[in-house]
């Protein structure tokens, strides 16, 4: 046998090894998955301000209900409704909130605002079991010291506005905070975020100094408009603009919740998309401590502020004037936004 042949033997020997290997790789694995167990998700907030509070209950869809492809559900979220829902603070008092129907529970806010300092749990009485929140104390926020910004060119002038602001927090204080903020421009609201995460920071933890030095919060982009008509080198490029921002202090259970949620938006370069479930929330089942519970209750404080936000883009200036008062001409599209 001449060595050509042992050679070309060798090969197809090797062909024929490699195939039974791959066609033991194509067999078909159909995971038995239980979807028939309801898990309640939970959404709720209360703060310091005199609003009315809403607890939203549903429950989550199960894997059979999305379709093949593109694995997105096609049936309704299914609201919980004819619960008793309630919160409980640690000075002894309990509120009561009202089914709104579709999962909708609304507090009275003539009977209960948030106080910082104090300790909320929040229960949840339903047909398919008894839950509460771990519970939540409410911490103290501060308010904004100062802002500015800069305009970022990106196709042309006044494409972007990045803001910062800074706060000052008395020596000593740990604590963190969310920032959320909302723009209303020519008649529009827009919101914003920072790179589709939520914006978090910590103070007087982790080495951190107990202040907020230029914190940066979610780019605004704009188009730059004409007004009043006019031309030549004293005629200004600016549109009117509303920054709507609020400052929450957040406390460590709900800042861990908000920062495991941001590990799930951002994916980097996992092989694997995230999932909800992999978000540790703060509610338990106590009538089935073995039960799955989704979602969060969230005692925060929260102060809110307005700026105009004005730029010209012949400078390349941008300004923020405080405490300004929305035109009256406004007021019913102000009540509509939800900038929470």
């Amino acid at each position: 046998m001449t060595k050509e042949v042992k050679n070309i033997r060798k090969v197809l020997y090797f062909i024929i090894w490699a195939s039974s290997l791959m066609s033991g790789c194509t067999e078909v694995f159909d995971p038995q998955v239980s979807a028939s167990n309801q898990i309640l998700v939970v959404d709720g907030m209360i703060t310091n301000a005199v609003e009315p509070y809403i607890i939203k209950l549903s429950f989550a869809n199960s894997y059979s209900a999305a379709v093949i492809p593109p694995y997105i559900s096609t049936t309704a979220v299914t609201g919980v409704n004819n619960a008793v829902v309630s919160v409980a603070d640690d000075a002894g008092n309990l509120y009561i909130f009202t089914d709104m129907g579709n999962g909708t529970y609304v507090s009275n806010p003539s009977m209960f605002t948030g106080v910082i300092g104090r300790t909320y749990t929040l229960f949840i009485n339903s047909s398919n079991g008894i839950y509460q929140s771990a519970p939540q104390l409410m911490t103290q926020t501060f308010p904004i010291d100062s802002i500015y910004g800069t305009e970022v060119n990106i196709n042309g002038p006044g494409e972007m506005i990045r803001s910062f602001v800074n706060i000052n927090i008395p020596s000593g204080f740990t604590g963190n905070f969310r920032f959320t903020d909302s723009l209303l421009m020519e008649w529009m609201e827009h919101p914003v975020s920072l790179d589709d995460v939520i914006n978090l920071v910590q103070v007087g933890t982790f080495n951190t100094p107990s202040q907020i030095v230029d914190h940066e919060l979610a780019p605004i982009y704009m188009a730059s408009v004409f007004y009043g008509g006019g031309s030549g080198p004293d005629f200004t490029l600016y549109s009117d603009r509303w920054l709507f921002l609020r400052v929450y202090g957040i406390n460590n259970d709900t800042y861990n919740i908000y920062s495991s949620m941001n590990g799930q938006l951002v994916t980097g370069t996992q092989l694997f998309d995230p999932i909800v479930s992999q978000v540790q929330g703060n509610i338990t089942c106590s009538s089935d401590p073995a039960r799955i519970v989704l979602g969060k209750f969230e005692a925060s404080s929260y102060i809110r502020f307005v700026y105009e936000v004005v730029t010209d883009v012949v400078f390349g200036t941008v300004q923020y004037i405080s405490n300004y008062r929305i035109p009256s001409n406004l007021h019913s599209y102000k009540n509509k936004m939800s900038d929470n």
